[in-house]
């Protein structure tokens, strides 16, 4: 499969901030990928250096083959782009609004254009409404639309469905997933649970560097091996803590305090069942076993592991495929 959107050793900087350092990942033809992170890891940065509208300071982004500074324009043209506050004049109607950005991206026959955009997603209902007497979510749409003028063959969408409700949020998703079937989709998002349903491939940026990427289910398989042990206990004292924490398949315990329990998340980097030699130390430790329970580490335990593992100075991680053990 070809790449729609290759980044290369990007770097930027503001007032002598490095706010991206040596961003490298690639977006397949055809995908819908995710591009996740923490807010102000770089993900709206970089997503305005794809669509040309922020200059990097150094490396390389490829549109479709082309370098993207010396075919500017011509990338320009490839690439929707709905950024995290989408460009909406708010005492414009739904239809004019179209028509306007139709007419600026000079596309023939603008009329049946924006009209087919309308009908697509939804807001053939709307087209008399003024904007911004719409829903967040109809506002969403209405920015999607924009971004589709001239039907680029990649879509940017920075967070589409930060802020919307419930119902607004499944309909947004199940948008994303159809316009996949005819673009390729960088979606920006920290909504780990959105990205699971709708993405097929994920690249998880924090403070401004790549620490993974790669297909969802490669990562999760990376991951697989680890599990966590959930256990409630009456008390649970710094040394008894460490008591754990000296068997060797424990990787570190996590305690969350109730008003009359403890909670132990405990992470465990081996795939045998260690329940018996775990419960046995809690037991002669006197903690009090109140409730035990273990589990695979899902999408969100992943994203956590990764970037609390990860800051500025240190290396980004390995590939799914080069996981050291």
């Amino acid at each position: 499969m070809s790449d729609s959107i290759v980044v290369s050793s990007i770097n930027k900087s503001y007032a002598g901030r490095k706010v991206l350092d040596n961003i490298n990942f690639t977006v397949g033809k055809g995908v819908v990928h995710g591009f996740l992170g923490p807010n102000g890891a770089g993900k709206s940065t970089t997503m305005k250096i794809i669509a040309g509208i922020l200059t990097a300071d150094d490396g390389q982004v490829s549109v479709e083959g082309k370098d993207l500074y010396q075919n500017l324009n011509e990338c320009k043209k490839k690439i929707g782009l709905l950024p995290e506050n989408p460009p909406l004049y708010l005492d414009m109607v739904v239809e004019d609004y179209l028509m306007f950005v139709a007419r600026l991206y000079k596309v023939s026959s603008p009329k049946s254009h924006v009209e087919g955009l309308m009908e697509k997603l939804g807001l053939a209902h709307q087209r008399g409404r003024l904007i911004g007497n719409l829903s967040k979510g109809y506002k969403q749409k209405v920015g999607v639309a924009q971004a589709m003028v001239g039907n680029p063959p990649i879509l940017l969408l920075d967070e589409p469905t930060v802020g919307l409700d419930p119902h607004a949020v499944v309909e947004m998703r199940n948008l994303i997933v159809e316009l996949g079937r005819d673009h390729t989709i960088l979606l920006s998002s920290h909504l780990l649970h959105e990205v699971s349903l709708s993405c097929q491939d994920i690249t998880i940026i924090n403070e401004g560097r790549i620490v993974r990427s790669g297909s969802l289910s490669d990562i999760q398989n990376a991951f697989n091996s680890k599990k966590i042990l959930t256990a409630q206990v009456s008390i649970c004292t710094n040394d008894q803590k460490l008591a754990l924490e000296k068997l060797n398949f424990i990787e570190r315990v996590e305690v969350n305090a109730n008003q009359s329990t403890q909670n132990l998340s405990i992470y465990i980097k081996t795939d045998s069942d260690v329940r018996k030699e775990v419960s046995q130390v809690i037991v002669e430790n006197g903690m009090g076993l109140l409730n035990y329970s273990e589990e695979r580490m899902q999408l969100e335990d992943i994203f956590i592991e990764i970037t609390k593992n990860h800051s500025a100075g240190s290396p980004p991680m390995p590939a799914p495929n080069e996981v050291r053990s």
